[in-house]
């Protein structure tokens, strides 16, 4: 068998695999993905599959720990909302789990052509500034390239 059968094989086993999607109530729903044996954290590879809907601008996920998986497609400027809290979210999941299940402190945003790290540090407590959104040119241009709602602290 060579590397593509073999990852054939592994999406097919995938696809195979019972998950129940719950979405929240938004027009872009965070769609939290729940599987047999809480392997869910391998979904992330068909995510597309799982929002089953436009991503123009990609996915965010969140897989802090183990059996954890949530999903969002990236569409417009709620991005920077999506970011800034969802950022402070993911970090304190993993700071709360045990070592052993730990899997990603950021959130992965996914594209077509890879999937990366995008983190936020949060400004001091009390001093009005907005957090630092950290992650590649490309990330942070696309972040840019929205307006964050009017009063918005990011």
């Amino acid at each position: 068998m060579d590397a593509s059968q073999a990852w054939a094989a592994a999406m097919a086993n995938l696809d195979a695999a019972p998950v129940s999607l719950h979405h929240n109530e938004d027009a872009n729903p965070l769609v939290n993905v729940e599987a047999d044996g809480g392997w869910t954290s391998t979904h992330v590879l068909h995510a597309a599959d799982l929002v089953d809907r436009p991503a123009p601008h990609g996915i965010l996920a969140i897989v802090p720990v183990h059996g954890h998986l949530m999903l969002w497609a990236v569409d417009g400027p709620e991005l920077h909302t999506c970011v800034t809290a969802y950022g402070p979210l993911v970090r304190q999941m993993w700071e709360e789990a045990p070592e052993e299940y730990r899997l990603s402190s950021r959130l992965l945003w996914i594209r077509e052509d890879g999937i990366e790290a995008v983190g936020v540090e949060p400004a001091p407590p009390g001093s009005g500034l907005p957090g630092v959104i950290t992650g590649s040119a490309r990330f942070v241009e696309l972040l840019s390239a929205f307006r964050p709602p009017d009063g918005h602290p990011g």
